[in-house]
């Protein structure tokens, strides 16, 4: 092969200054001058795109609506939860009262029994009955009822505690969707920013918790009918207590956790930041009341940041990541690539808008979002990207492109052989399709002009000569008669022409 690739060098280099080239070829084969004419400028890595599939509308926008409307799905079979098990709570609580109502008085002493006995004892003594008074003695309610009671209420209690962190809930999910007026790049940022910080703080755990709640009263509910007991004793009263206070501690931690995670944030170095979701009508007051008390201790109200709502905050703590993280601004929205990525790749629809987006994006960021090596190439990036994602096998632009990626490759100096060899089986793979149109002279033009700059170097081996041949066989019906001959006279100075078993040596002859 190595006589091979010194032979080609020189046909090459005469071939280059206009020379005849060393072999002695058939009498009706044309020269080389008349064959070659003027090589066009190889396709490289460092220069613009020339065939880069069109871009229709905003990828940005395109992107965002498709997330947006995952989210809205999500969100809304949330709620649509969320209203069932209110509904259910509601007509529980109502049937758990009814049976409450009556059972806390077997935890009183029953006075009508009490005024029984004294009329008893009156009557007696008007008879000249001379036996004792009856003795009054502490009332102690039956160990059963006590335990009933304790099963009902703490049912009660646990059904109105789900339902108040349902309603936290819609309000958390509510600021989830609040979508601010800003470029829809920001707005994925955000969003993704948002969608880690629920995932963080375990917003879809305590949403799937709530039936769990329900549950658990509806168990209660039914022990205590078993076992007939329930007590206003301090026992019962202290559970019930600390079911009403752990309720009420959930309340007050999720509306002052969002102000307080801020502010320990900034207060120390981190690598990450995950805002609280936690975000509620009662937060915001809290928060805002944070910033007034902040204010008043500086003495410099001015220099307090005034927000509107939640999002804008969210927006403010997003511009000022750098400020006290290790990170770049980025990652949020490189995450959120690589979420877009992952989750709507496989779209035929989506494909085409991701791959302008990872276009305006750096290559480092085009490599985290698609899990590629970051030390690769542009071009090498979205070679990979195409290959792994689903196009429609009729979409011309698409394939234009792969071949230009795959040339731009092929005539980096630094690739290795086996890399070039690869390259060349991929435009081969690429060139053949029955029922697309014509490459254009221009592309066409551009693989011979790579496969010439190929065969010159010391890259070229004997693994390229079947790649070679299905690219010149595609050559064949071409328009282009100057294209044709270029063609044919590679094949001819790389030996090719003596190959036998190719469908397109006959017709090289025949041109």
């Amino acid at each position: 092969m190595s006589s091979l690739r010194s032979t080609e060098s020189k046909r090459l280099e005469d071939m280059n200054l206009g020379a005849a080239p060393s072999n002695n070829y058939d009498s009706g084969d044309v020269c080389a001058e008349e064959l070659t004419g003027k090589s066009p400028l190889l396709w490289r890595e460092d220069k613009p795109y020339r065939c880069a599939p069109p871009n229709t509308g905003d990828p940005w926008t395109e992107c965002l609506n498709s997330v947006r409307t995952y989210d809205d799905e999500k969100c809304k079979g949330w709620r649509e939860d969320i209203d069932t098990l209110l509904v259910f709570a509601g007509l529980f609580s109502a049937t758990v009262t009814a049976f409450a109502t009556e059972s806390y008085q077997w935890l009183q002493q029953d006075t009508d029994s009490a005024i029984f006995a004294q009329l008893v004892y009156i009557s007696e003594r008007l008879n000249g009955s001379t036996s004792p008074a009856p003795a009054v003695s502490a009332f102690t309610p039956a160990p059963v009822s006590i335990r009933i009671n304790v099963f009902w209420f703490l049912s009660l209690t646990i059904s109105l505690a789900a339902v108040l962190v349902g309603i936290l809930c819609k309000q958390w999910l509510r600021e989830y969707q609040k979508d601010p007026s800003v470029c829809p790049h920001l707005a994925l940022e955000l969003r993704q920013m948002r969608y880690e910080s629920l995932q963080k703080w375990g917003v879809p755990e305590i949403l799937s918790a709530l039936p769990l709640l329900l549950q658990l009263a509806l168990v209660l509910f039914f022990a205590g009918m078993l076992d007939l007991l329930w007590s206003l004793n301090p026992v019962v009263a202290g559970l019930v207590t600390a079911v009403v206070g752990l309720s009420m501690f959930i309340v007050v931690a999720t509306s002052v956790l969002p102000s307080c995670y801020i502010l320990m944030k900034q207060r120390q170095s981190v690598n990450a930041i995950f805002p609280c979701p936690y975000k509620s009508p009662q937060s915001w007051l809290f928060h805002r009341l944070i910033l007034s008390i902040s204010s008043l201790a500086s003495r410099n109200r001015l220099s307090m940041p005034h927000y509107s709502d939640w999002v804008s905050f969210d927006l403010h703590i997003l511009r000022a990541l750098p400020h006290y993280l290790a990170f770049e601004d980025t990652t949020f929205l490189q995450r959120g690539l690589r979420w877009v990525v992952g989750t709507f790749g496989d779209s035929f629809a989506m494909t085409r808008h991701i791959f302008h987006c990872l276009q305006s994006c750096s290559t480092q960021e085009f490599a985290y979002a698609t899990h590629q090596d970051s030390e690769s190439s542009r071009d090498s990036l979205n070679l990979n990207f195409l290959e792994s994602r689903p196009w429609d096998e009729s979409d011309f632009a698409i394939r234009r492109f792969a071949i230009e990626l795959s040339l731009r490759q092929l005539n980096n100096p630094t690739g290795s052989s086996a890399s070039a060899s690869g390259l060349l089986r991929k435009v081969a793979a690429l060139v053949y399709h029955d029922d697309l149109p014509d490459l254009g002279e221009e592309l066409w033009g551009q693989i011979i002009a790579s496969i010439r700059n190929h065969l010159s170097t010391d890259r070229a081996c004997v693994d390229d000569v079947f790649s070679l041949l299905e690219i010149f066989e595609n050559c064949w019906p071409l328009s282009s008669p100057a294209l044709q001959q270029q063609a044919f006279f590679l094949l001819t100075i790389s030996g090719l022409d003596r190959a036998h078993h190719t469908s397109g040596y006959s017709a090289c002859k025949s041109i």
